[in-house]
């Protein structure tokens, strides 16, 4: 239940939190008493992705419905969010010739929420490194 708590809070959903997340050379989350580093719900949501489709696929069917939308509503965020970050620590370390550009941002973070409209832009804008001509 703590992770349903943790994962309802509206911070998930902002645009500013994939800049928060991706550039950040160290994450630790804070909710409540609980505290935990990044890696840590990272790591869970990769073990969710192989099992999901490996060992434990017949025994997805007996989850809830409730339980099935927490689950995929935190795999999704976490692997969404920790995709580009490591895309982004490969970026800095010259490990892979990885081009980001505005347009596939702004695609893949489209259903993200701000106070302002123009920060649908501005919030994605360091993570650019591909302006194209």
């Amino acid at each position: 239940m703590a992770l349903f708590g943790i994962m309802d809070r509206p911070w998930w959903v902002l645009q500013w939190v994939i800049q928060e997340i991706v550039l950040a050379q160290s994450i630790t989350l804070h909710h409540g008493h609980f505290v935990a580093p990044w890696e840590l719900f990272s790591l869970a949501a990769r073990n969710y992705e192989h099992h999901r489709k490996d060992c434990c696929q017949n025994h997805y069917k007996y989850l809830h419905g409730n339980d099935t939308r927490h689950v995929e509503h935190f795999y999704r965020t976490i692997i969404e969010l920790d995709d580009l970050r490591h895309k982004w620590q490969s970026i800095l370390k010259n490990q892979a010739p990885i081009k980001i550009n505005l347009r596939e941002l702004l695609w893949q973070f489209r259903s993200r929420d701000t106070t302002d409209p123009k920060d649908k832009v501005f919030a994605l804008f360091p993570l650019v490194n591909d302006w194209g001509n």
